[in-house]
C-alpha cells in the first residue's frame, strides 16, 4: 500500500443519519466546495448500510480521487462490541477498487470506558465493561491495552489495510498507540487541544514517529450556541492549531453537513451551517498554499506521562470509572501544563528574566510533548529537559533510564512523589530502594514530615546556565518565601548533592537569617551526573498539590526559561509558535490565539511580522518584513 499524502484534511460524513441521498449530496458538496483530499464515512453501530450505499460511496470516491477511510464499519470500542458491517466479499471489492484510496476502519471510544459515569454503562452487561473490576492502575492499564488490541487484532483479521484509533482522553492515547494502531486521532475539545495533541505527538514520537492526527468533534463539544463568535473563533483555531503542531491527519466531525444539538436542528443550506463548511474549505486552501511544513516541530522539552497515570482529561473526574479512585493532586498535576503558554502575573516576585531576556511564553521553541516513561532511555535523550507532572509508578527500569537521560546530559526535574512504587491512589508504596536514590540525585529520602504549613528559602543557584532561582545570599534576613498551605516535606539525607533551597517554619529556624539553617531540611537539591542534572523537589506530594502547585509551577517555568529559542525572536502573549525545518532552511509558525488583538512578532535584524487575530502565517526567516 503506497502512504497516502503527508496531510489529509476533510470532513465526516453520515452524523446522525443513515440516508443514501444524503451521503451522495455531502460527498458531492466535499468536491464541488473543495473541503478536502480525504472523508471519513461513518457507520451508526447498530443499523445496517445497504451494500448498494457503500458500492456508491466508494465509486463516488474513486471517480474523484478522495481518500477514505471508515468509522465503527467493523465495531467501535465502546462497551457492546458491535459486529462488523461489511461482508468479506464486499471488503474485497472495496479494496480492489479503491486501492490506495482505502485507508481502512477506525475504532473509537476506548478511553471512554474508563472516564465515563454509571449512567453510560447502564444499558450494558457487566460482561462487557472491562475495568468495573480492576484491582490497581496497572490492572486498568493492562485491561485497557487488552481491550484496544483485541479490537485492532479483529480489524485486522477481517482484512482492514489500516487500523485508526480515536481517542478522547488524554493519556489512553497511550493505550491506543501501545495496542497496534495504524494511526492515532486525538479528539480535540473535549478536553484541552493543546495537551492532547502533545500528547498524541509525545507517543508517537518515541515510537519511530508514525503519522497522528486530530478530529475536531465542533457541534458537541466547541460550545452549546452555534452561532457564539468565540465559538466560530475555536473552530478555526483548532483547526490551525492541528497544523502548527504537526498533524498529518485533521477531519471535522460537524457540523460542516448539518446541526442536531442542544436544540438546533439545521440541515446543510442552513447559514450557518454554511459558514462552518465554508471555513473547512478555506483552511484546506490555506494548508496547500503553505505546503508541507517541513521536519518538526522542533521540541526539546518532554513532560513525562508517568507509568500508570491515568488521567481522562475529560469526562468523569475518576479513574478506571472506579468512584474509589477521584482525581487528586497527580491529575491536577497537568493544570500547570494547561496553562503553561500563558504569562504568570506581572505583579510575581519570584519571576526572572534568564540572561535579561523577557519571554512571555515560557516554551522553548513554542513546543512540548508529553513523553512516554515507558520510551527507550536513546529516545528520552532527544529531550533538553524532562518534568514528571502527574501520578508515576517508579520502577528499577525506569529509574536507570533516568539516570542515563541525566548522564547522557538531559536535566530532568521531579518530586519525591514521583519515586514511590505504589499502583493506586489508596496504594502509594514506598520509594523506590528504601529512598537511598543518591546515583541519580546524591541524596536519600528518609521519612516524610507530618504535613505542616512551612515557607522556602532559596540559598544558592542552580549550576544550569540562566535556570534561576530567586536567592537570598546567607547571611541576610528574608521572609520565608511561596508559603501556600501544608504539605509533606521528606527528611533528606544528603550525600553530594547541593542544597539550593531549605522549607522554613515554626520550629525550622524561621527566624534564623541564612547562617544557621538545618541540614536536614532540604526543599530543592541539584545534583550533577555526568553531562546533566537532575533536580529534585523533596517534597512528598505532587506538584498538583494546592500547598506545592504555584512552588513546582514556578520551577517549571524558570527551568523552561533557561533553554533559548532557535533564533532570536520574541513572540508576544497570546500567539503560539513552533519551529520546522524546510529545504535547509528555518521556518517559524505563527498563531495568534486572541479573538480580538493583532500582535507583532519581531524576528531578527528588527524585521516583524504582525499576525492578525485568529490568523496562522508561515515564514522564512530570510524573507524581507512584510
Amino acid at each position: 500500500m503506497n502512504p497516502p499524502p503527508a496531510l489529509l484534511v476533510g470532513p465526516h460524513i453520515g452524523e446522525g443519519y443513515n440516508s443514501a441521498r444524503l451521503y451522495m449530496s455531502h460527498l458531492r458538496k466535499v468536491v464541488e466546495e473543495d473541503l478536502g483530499n480525504v472523508v471519513m464515512i461513518r457507520f451508526r453501530p447498530r443499523d445496517e448500510m445497504p451494500p448498494a450505499t457503500i458500492r456508491k460511496i466508494v465509486s463516488f470516491c474513486v471517480e474523484n480521487r478522495l481518500y477514505f477511510v471508515f468509522l465503527f464499519a467493523m465495531r467501535t470500542g465502546a462497551p457492546g462490541d458491535y459486529p462488523g458491517k461489511i461482508a468479506p466479499a464486499l471488503l474485497d471489492w472495496i479494496k480492489r477498487t479503491a486501492g490506495d484510496l482505502f485507508l481502512g476502519d477506525t475504532i473509537a471510544e476506548m478511553g471512554g470506558l474508563a472516564a465515563w459515569f454509571d449512567s453510560n454503562f447502564a444499558a450494558i452487561p457487566k460482561t462487557l465493561q472491562p475495568f468495573r473490576t480492576v484491582r490497581d492502575y496497572s490492572d486498568g492499564a493492562a485491561a485497557m491495552k487488552s481491550h484496544v488490541t483485541r479490537l485492532v487484532q479483529a480489524e485486522r483479521k477481517m482484512g482492514m489495510p489500516m487500523v485508526w484509533g480515536l481517542e478522547a482522553t488524554l493519556m489512553h492515547q497511550r493505550s491506543g498507540w501501545q495496542a497496534g494502531v495504524d494511526r492515532l486521532l486525538s479528539e480535540t475539545l473535549a478536553y484541552d487541544p493543546e495537551l492532547m495533541l502533545s500528547g498524541n505527538r509525545g507517543v508517537s514520537r518515541s515510537m519511530g514517529n508514525p503519522p497522528w492526527g486530530v478530529y475536531i468533534p465542533m457541534e458537541w463539544y466547541g460550545g452549546t450556541d452555534h452561532k457564539d463568535e468565540l465559538k466560530f473563533h475555536r473552530y478555526a483555531l483548532s483547526l490551525r492549531h492541528a497544523l502548527l503542531r504537526g498533524a498529518g491527519s485533521i477531519f471535522v466531525e460537524s457540523p460542516v453537513f448539518g446541526l442536531c444539538s442542544y436544540g438546533s436542528r439545521a440541515g446543510a443550506d442552513d447559514p450557518t451551517v454554511r459558514r462552518y463548511r465554508d471555513m473547512l474549505g478555506k483552511f484546506y486552501r490555506l494548508t496547500r498554499r503553505i505546503g508541507p511544513l517541513g521536519q518538526g516541530p522542533i521540541c526539546k522539552s518532554g513532560f513525562v506521562m508517568g507509568i500508570n497515570d491515568s488521567h481522562n482529561g475529560y469526562g468523569c473526574a475518576r479513574l478506571w470509572a472506579q468512584n474509589r479512585w477521584p482525581h487528586g493532586p497527580a491529575e491536577r498535576s497537568w493544570q500547570i501544563v494547561e496553562r503553561i503558554h500563558e504569562p504568570t502575573r506581572w505583579s510575581n516576585p519570584f519571576q526572572l528574566a534568564p540572561n535579561g531576556r523577557v519571554r512571555a511564553d515560557c516554551v522553548p521553541g513554542g513546543t512540548y510533548d508529553l513523553v512516554p516513561a515507558e520510551s527507550s532511555a536513546e529516545h528520552l535523550g532527544e529531550y533538553e529537559t524532562l518534568v514528571f507532572m502527574g501520578w508515576n509508578t517508579m520502577t528499577g527500569e525506569l529509574y536507570r533510564k533516568l539516570i542515563r537521560y541525566v548522564r547522557g546530559g538531559g536535566t530532568l526535574l521531579m518530586s519525591a512523589a514521583h519515586l514511590r512504587t505504589g499502583v493506586s491512589g489508596d496504594n502509594r508504596g514506598d520509594f523506590l530502594r528504601g529512598g537511598k536514590l543518591t546515583e541519580l540525585f546524591g541524596c536519600s529520602l528518609l521519612k516524610p514530615r507530618p504535613p505542616k504549613v512551612y515557607g522556602l528559602r532559596f540559598l544558592i543557584q542552580p549550576s544550569r546556565k540562566n535556570f534561576r532561582l530567586p536567592v537570598v545570599p546567607a547571611g541576610y534576613m528574608c521572609d520565608p518565601w511561596m508559603s501556600y498551605g501544608s504539605m509533606s516535606v521528606c527528611t533528606v539525607r544528603v550525600k553530594d548533592a547541593k542544597v539550593l533551597a531549605r522549607v522554613v517554619g515554626d520550629d525550622l529556624n524561621m527566624s534564623d537569617n541564612g547562617h544557621r539553617l538545618r541540614q536536614d531540611t532540604a526543599f530543592l537539591t541539584e545534583h550533577r551526573l555526568g553531562k546533566g542534572r537532575a533536580y529534585l523537589v523533596c517534597a512528598d506530594e505532587y506538584p498538583g498539590h494546592p500547598s506545592l502547585m504555584d512552588i513546582y509551577d514556578h520551577l517549571t517555568r524558570q527551568l523552561l526559561l533557561s533553554i533559548p529559542e532557535p533564533r532570536p525572536v520574541h513572540i508576544p502573549n497570546g500567539v503560539r509558535h513552533g519551529w520546522y525545518r524546510h529545504n535547509g532552511k528555518d521556518r517559524l509558525v505563527l498563531l495568534n490565539v486572541s479573538p480580538t488583538d493583532s500582535a507583532r512578532v519581531r524576528l531578527e535584524n528588527g524585521t516583524g511580522v504582525t499576525v492578525k487575530p485568529g490568523q496562522l502565517v508561515s515564514k522564512f526567516l530570510d524573507q524581507p518584513p512584510d
